[in-house]
C-alpha cells in the first residue's frame, strides 16, 4: 500500500515528506491498523463463505446424482409394473381357458359316467324285473348321484 503525500506543497524538501510505507500521525496508524484487521477479517469470512459454498454445490451435486438415480429407480419400477400387469393379464388368459378346459373335460367325464351308469342300470333292470334287483337298483342310482354330487362340490366320497 502506498501512502500519498497530502501536504499542499509540493515544493517541500524531501526530509519533510513522509517516506514510502511511513503514517503521518498516530491516528493514520490506527485506521491503517483498523484497515489491516478488517481486511484480514474480510479474507478470512471469504474463505469461510468460498468452503460452505463448495460444500452446498457437492450438496447440490449429490442431490442431482440421487434425484436422477430415482427417476431411473422409478422408470425401471413403472417398466417392471407394466410387465407384470401384462404377465398377469396373459395368466388370467390361461387360467381362463384351463378353466373352461377342465370345465369341458368335467362335464365330458359326467356324461360318460352317466351314460355307463344309465347302461349299467339298463342292463341290470332289463335282466330281471324283480323286487330284490329293483331295490338295489335305486339304492345304485342314489349312491351314485351321491358320489357325482360330491365330486362336483369336491368334497371326498
Amino acid at each position: 500500500m502506498t501512502i500519498k503525500n497530502t501536504s499542499t506543497h509540493d515544493n517541500e524538501p524531501l526530509d519533510e515528506q513522509p517516506h514510502k510505507g511511513q503514517l503521518h500521525s498516530a491516528t493514520d496508524e490506527q485506521q491503517f491498523d483498523q484497515l489491516i484487521y478488517t481486511n484480514t477479517s474480510l479474507i478470512r469470512k471469504n474463505s469461510s463463505l468460498k468452503l460452505a459454498l463448495e460444500e452446498h454445490r457437492r450438496s447440490l451435486e449429490s442431490l442431482v446424482l440421487s434425484n436422477e438415480q430415482l427417476q431411473h429407480g422409478q422408470t425401471q419400477t413403472r417398466l417392471d409394473l407394466q410387465r407384470e400387469r401384462q404377465n398377469n393379464q396373459r395368466l388370467k388368459k390361461q387360467i381362463a381357458q384351463l378353466r373352461k378346459s377342465v370345465s369341458e373335460i368335467h362335464v365330458t367325464q359326467q356324461l360318460n359316467m352317466t351314460h355307463r351308469s344309465q347302461e349299467t342300470n339298463d342292463s341290470h333292470w332289463n335282466q330281471s324285473q324283480d323286487p330284490a334287483t329293483a331295490t338295489s337298483f335305486s339304492q345304485f342310482v342314489f349312491r351314485t348321484l351321491r358320489q357325482q354330487t360330491l365330486r362336483l362340490l369336491g368334497k371326498p366320497i
